[in-house]
């Protein structure tokens, strides 16, 4: 089909080429090619130039596709062909009116358009209604295609497969004999899984085991996936870890084998979580983990390195605010440099304190008083198995009243009505059964806080304090050198050690 005389030898011909996926074999890229050649061969044209987009869907603008785009934009271009031959009008496009768009380019720079297995002849309106009637048609088949994908891929992520994507960290896809995909343990991540796991329960924040596992380059997510794929033109970046990546994967679900869809767990017509590959965590181990999780949520990461050793634990006893820590630098006599570090109220109440002589009263307040005390490990207890199970129906509940709320589809509706009403009857059930929620015990360890003050370093002393809750009040009196001290512990205080120190 043509907009001007197609019956012209001699012209320079543009061969369109589109495909959406490298398996289609029946309308390949080359066969494509080849139907394109014959008809410029058997016309005495010369073809110029391929445009040849592999993996665009037609839905694509043809102004936008990557290869055939330029052609249409580019004055230089424009100027260098007289013809667009193609196979068949879908590999110009499947929607009406971005071909007609095409259309008024073909008159406007007096190209002349060419479909091959069609024919049309899109000089006469007639031609051109024509030809919005099959690239309707076009238009509707692939919406019919992009129903029936979606269709396809809920009924197999309900069914449990693997629907295709970047797999959780720690999985990896495998092909079954029926031709779907299940999703598997990968021995490399899930060992990776296993071990930061055991370092978060154990007291590491998830900042320092990022930047430990970027250090021994461990690879990121993505770069897993680039490794698996093998694709020379997307090689592994060598990325750093971040800490938001790795709580991420260490807050999913996907841990427990759960399937996902759009970071929602997917369920069944009961309300229930459908599996997609065996856990990597059992149940209490993924509470835990989240307990823990839940009490590092601060910013600051905890275990960074800081140059106040006092830091959160000197206070004013005026104002009880958090003395800040400061660093004065000064030239000796015989020209070397020093450093004399201080702590001050932030509130100017009374003067400054050197901070030497203010951490070494702490070391020695706190020993006299407290060294022979014992230090006691906190024991994660989880919850009974039905106050787990009420809680996964609860988030359940929620995320289908969710869901249910921004349905549009009667279809949907109904679906999340079901699923509300059996999730209802399950709340109602387990809510009957005695609670008791997930909690921690005080164990002791035998060692006493002189010895644990002993072993650490200034960093570790420091977070010991912290976490134990102790306080060392200071208010400096200006006019003199005395100064008013006293170590606070929590009325409650029962010994309870390190928070960074549990077991299970």
């Amino acid at each position: 089909m043509s907009i001007s005389d197609s019956n012209q030898t001699g012209l320079r011909v543009l061969g369109r080429l589109r495909i959406s996926r490298v398996r289609e074999e029946s309308t390949s890229i080359e066969r494509q090619r080849e139907i394109v050649q014959n008809w410029a061969d058997a016309h005495d044209h010369t073809v110029v130039g391929w445009a040849v987009d592999e993996e665009v869907s037609g839905s694509v603008d043809a102004f936008d596709s990557p290869a055939f785009g330029p052609w249409l934009t580019d004055p230089e271009k424009i100027d260098e062909y007289d013809v667009i031959a193609a196979w068949k009008l879908d590999r110009l496009g499947r929607n009406s009116i971005r071909l007609n768009k095409l259309f008024g380019f073909c008159r406007e720079h007096d190209k002349t358009l060419v479909c091959v297995a069609d024919n049309i002849d899109l000089s006469t309106w007639v031609g051109r209604l024509v030809a919005n009637v099959i690239a309707g048609l076009a238009e509707g088949e692939l919406e019919a295609i992009r129903e029936r994908v979606i269709d396809s891929r809920r009924k197999l992520r309900h069914d449990g497969y693997w629907t295709g994507g970047r797999p959780p960290y720690g999985y990896k896809a495998i092909r079954l004999d029926d031709g779907h995909k299940t999703l598997v343990h990968d021995a490399d991540t899930a060992r990776i899984v296993r071990e930061v796991f055991d370092r978060v329960v154990s007291g590491d924040s998830v900042g320092s085991i990022a930047e430990d596992l970027t250090d021994r380059g461990i690879p990121t997510p993505a770069d897993v996936v680039r490794v698996r794929n093998g694709n020379p033109k997307n090689p592994p970046t060598g990325a750093a870890w971040r800490r938001g990546t790795l709580h991420d994967i260490l807050t999913s679900p996907s841990l427990l084998g759960f399937a996902m869809h759009r970071d929602e767990i997917v369920r069944d017509d009961a309300g229930r979580p459908v599996r997609k590959g065996p856990e990597l965590l059992t149940a209490d181990e993924f509470e835990r983990l989240q307990a823990h999780l839940a009490e590092r949520s601060k910013p600051l990461d905890p275990t960074r390195r800081t140059q106040s050793p006092l830091l959160g634990v000197v206070r004013c006893d005026e104002c009880d605010a958090n003395m800040h820590h400061k660093a004065q630098r000064w030239t000796r006599a015989d020209g070397t440099d020093a450093v004399t570090r201080y702590y001050v109220c932030p509130e100017n109440h009374g003067g400054q304190v050197r901070a030497a002589e203010l951490e070494q009263l702490l070391e020695t307040e706190f020993l006299e008083q407290h060294g022979d005390r014992e230090v006691t490990e906190r024991r994660f207890i989880p919850a009974e198995s039905h106050e787990r199970d009420l809680a996964d129906a609860q988030r359940a509940l929620d995320d289908l009243t969710r869901m249910y709320a921004t349905a549009r589809s009667n279809a949907a509706r109904e679906r999340y009505e079901s699923q509300l009403r059996a999730v209802d009857d399950r709340v109602a059930e387990l809510e009957q059964m005695p609670a008791r929620a997930a909690r921690y015990e005080t164990i002791p360890t035998g060692r006493t806080y002189a010895d644990e003050w002993r072993d650490r370093d200034t960093e570790q002393r420091r977070r010991l304090l912290l976490s134990s809750g102790i306080v060392l009040s200071v208010f400096k009196y200006e006019r003199s050198n005395a100064m008013r001290t006293h170590v606070r512990v929590p009325l409650d205080w029962d010994g309870t050690g390190d928070a960074a120190r549990l077991v299970d």
